[in-house]
């Protein structure tokens, strides 16, 4: 019993420590977009920002009003309804009548074989004009200089993809504490996809802000070599990756900001399509396993010594904390929750532990994802995945 006591210490300390080492080393590659300083292009390349919605009428208004306050010289806002039901499409036509930059698009029918978003995302790429194409989400809200500061940080490194991090903003203790938890699994998947070798499928893409090229765009096979993947930001980034592009990614938490989920159970339910196919690649065992794998290494680092009845053998958790503050740290930094917040966040592996075992057995149970009113078989999502480690 002492001796798996020891082992099971030393485990779960270990795989803590790799992985907020990890995390603290991609969070510390992160530029933030400068307020001053940045020197403009020579000359202002055309931005087609393509803005996707479903039942997004709570927060499409003040998101396009951002977008039209932003200060740039040329500008193109394309507005994709994909088949919304309460007042979106509306709001689209409204704003596109007394804006003559916003295009208006309305998807009836999705067709088969597609993902609801990324079918979006390709309808409004047809519609945009822009030797830059800028993807985000109905519900960011955008400074009016986000775009002349990131275009200008993309022209000066000679980019071809961007990701922007926003602020995410929350009213809510444990939604904090759960973008905390998530937020260490950021940076490590930043640090995986700035050391993965050629031919890997590790990248990264932000949903808020994804900004691309048009020309190293058009030589990759477009969206809809992405038609069934759930994750369509950074199944963005990959594709443009796996034909050589530029990239880099950063904070941008002065000039954009949205607010993640509104309560615990609205953020368990948002994941539940993602989360299956994201970390468990649709597989029911290996779902389980990372689900329960925080009650694992939790009780590795709290229990495990208390069974082991040795006092030296607390050295591992003692460090362990140690490198849980510095992390806190600068997750406090990178997330403007503060400290606490990340202090706590093993409450807010708890809950994403939670949330990934109910999609995984939602999947499990249904034989597929339902979305958006759209079910999704298992096996074509298996077929349609292109994101992995």
């Amino acid at each position: 019993m002492t001796t798996l006591a020891i082992v099971w210490t030393l485990l779960a300390c270990g795989a803590v420590a790799a992985l907020y080492r990890t995390a603290l080393g991609g969070l510390d590659t992160l530029g933030a977009l400068e307020r001053d300083g940045l020197e403009e292009p020579p000359r202002w390349p055309g931005v087609s920002v393509v803005v996707t919605a479903c039942d997004e009428a709570a927060t499409l208004e003040p998101a396009l009003a951002s977008l039209r306050a932003l200060d740039y010289p040329s500008l193109q806002i394309v507005v994709v309804d994909d088949r919304s039901c309460d007042g979106t499409a509306e709001i689209v036509d409204r704003i596109a009548a007394q804006d003559g930059r916003v295009t208006a698009i309305h998807v009836r029918e999705l067709p088969d074989g597609w993902l609801g978003k990324v079918h979006a995302m390709h309808v409004g790429t047809g519609a945009a004009t822009g030797e830059l194409l800028l993807f985000t989400d109905a519900d960011v809200v955008f400074g009016p200089r986000a775009l002349r500061r990131a275009v200008s940080w993309f022209e000066r490194d000679g980019l071809d993809h961007m990701g922007l991090i926003p602020l995410m903003r929350t009213s809510s203790h444990g939604i904090a504490l759960t973008l905390s938890a998530f937020a260490t699994m950021l940076g490590v998947v930043v640090a995986l996809a700035r050391n993965a070798p050629a031919g890997s499928k590790r990248a990264i893409g932000v949903g808020a802000f994804n900004l691309v090229r048009r020309k190293a765009f058009d030589a990759t096979e477009g969206l809809p070599w992405l038609k069934l993947e759930v994750a369509d930001d950074t199944g963005l980034a990959l594709l443009m990756r796996r034909h050589g592009a530029r990239w880099d990614i950063g904070l941008a938490v002065e000039d954009l900001e949205l607010e993640w989920y509104p309560s615990l159970g609205a953020l368990v339910g948002g994941l539940e399509k993602n989360l299956v196919g994201v970390i468990a690649a649709y597989s029911m065992p290996l779902g389980l396993l990372v689900a329960n794998s925080p009650w694992i290494i939790g009780g590795g680092v709290l229990i495990a010594p208390i069974l082991a009845g040795l006092p030296w053998l607390w050295a591992a958790p003692i460090l362990t904390l140690a490198l849980h503050v510095r992390t806190a740290w600068r997750v406090g930094q990178v997330t403007r929750l503060g400290f606490w917040a990340f202090f706590l966040s093993p409450l807010g592996h708890l809950v994403m532990s939670w949330a990934l075992l109910r999609s995984t057995l939602a999947c499990a149970r249904n034989g597929g994802i339902r979305w958006r009113g759209t079910f999704y078989p298992v096996g074509a999502l298996r077929k349609g995945k292109r994101i992995g480690l």
